[in-house]
């Protein structure tokens, strides 16, 4: 191999590697189910955890999740200033400070169906946080050919209903009192 050709491999390589951890590289999904981030029991702490279930709507194919192997939290206005170490057996990332997480290639300390595991940051912004993102395999091949691939995880609209209702019955109930 020529210089030419391993400059030119190489220069593929990081790019490739600096795409897959951008906040570019985060696919949308139609829905996802039994995938849940809930905040733990330090300021900066979430749980990641799959149930029994868990699957991935995306271009309209329904696809079981057999592991996540990354895990960050998402900014679409920038600068989480967060920073964090390596926890679990996942190094920690960083990336352009519109996300910062976890992630484990190797995919030896996955979470697996019925699974969980705790991540803290040491420092993030938590107003910044517009959601979170997971890398994650599939059973079957996405429409790349590929079977792993990076999702948002955006409220799913039945919970964003629930979350107006709430907030509706209580600017109601507020509305009420005030006129008392």
């Amino acid at each position: 191999m020529n210089i030419r050709t391993f400059g030119l491999a190489l220069a593929l390589a990081v790019t490739g590697a600096v795409q897959a951890q951008s906040r570019a590289s985060f696919l949308t999904p139609d829905s996802f189910s039994d995938i849940y981030v809930t905040p733990g029991a330090g300021a900066f702490e979430y749980i990641l955890s799959l149930g029994p279930n868990p699957t991935i709507t995306y271009l309209g194919v329904d696809y079981d999740v057999d592991l996540v192997f990354g895990f960050w939290a998402i900014s679409d206005s920038g600068d989480l200033a967060a920073s964090g170490v390596a926890q679990n057996g996942w190094g920690y990332h960083e990336s352009f400070e519109d996300l910062a997480g976890w992630k484990n290639p190797s995919k030896m300390q996955a979470v697996h169906p019925n699974e969980g595991l705790d991540f803290s940051y040491a420092a993030i912004d938590t107003s910044k946080i517009d959601l979170f993102g997971v890398h994650l395999r599939v059973v079957g091949e996405l429409p790349d050919g590929a079977d792993t691939a990076h999702f948002e995880l955006v409220p799913e609209p039945g919970s964003i209903a629930a979350l107006l209702v709430g907030l509706s019955a209580f600017g109601t109930l507020r509305r009420q009192r005030s006129r008392r």
